[in-house]
């Protein structure tokens, strides 16, 4: 019996730093994007669902909302708010999905990636390259 050995999370934790920097975002901030990406519209209701995983949910959202990650779509026919992310955040998160499934290459340039402007500069380049490399090794070799 043989199955495809997936490799997606290999350069999570690069790619989550880059995100990061480059997004002035924290963790918990991305996870949160992250959970919500796949809804088109939710509710506070979704938030709380967020929280039941272990994280504090509702500052955050706040935050995200005056950053402008998170939008208010509508007002729901019972009264309720509905909101959505902002173009920004699915940019974003669309750009994370692409690094991952090797759709782009993680940029290698300082101005556009702030891994290179910070202490460990070699060491990021070294990994960036390693990764970029990776990927586009899979690719040659994809079906």
């Amino acid at each position: 019996m043989t199955s495809k050995k997936s490799n997606y999370l290999k350069y999570w934790k690069l790619i989550k730093r880059y995100v990061k920097l480059r997004y002035n975002l924290t963790e918990p901030k991305l996870d949160m994007l992250l959970f919500l990406y796949s809804e088109s519209y939710f509710t506070l209701k979704k938030i709380k669902e967020f929280n039941k995983i272990g994280f504090s949910g509702i500052n955050m959202f706040n935050e995200l909302r005056e950053d402008g990650w998170i939008e208010e779509a509508k007002k729901g026919y019972n009264g309720r708010i509905v909101f959505n992310l902002s173009n920004k955040a699915i940019r974003t998160i669309s750009k994370v999905y692409n690094i991952l499934d090797g759709v782009v290459l993680m940029r290698t340039r300082p101005e556009s990636n702030p891994m290179l402007n910070d202490a460990n500069k070699n060491r990021y380049e070294a990994m960036i390259a390693e990764m970029n490399e990776f990927i586009q090794q899979q690719q040659r070799h994809a079906p």
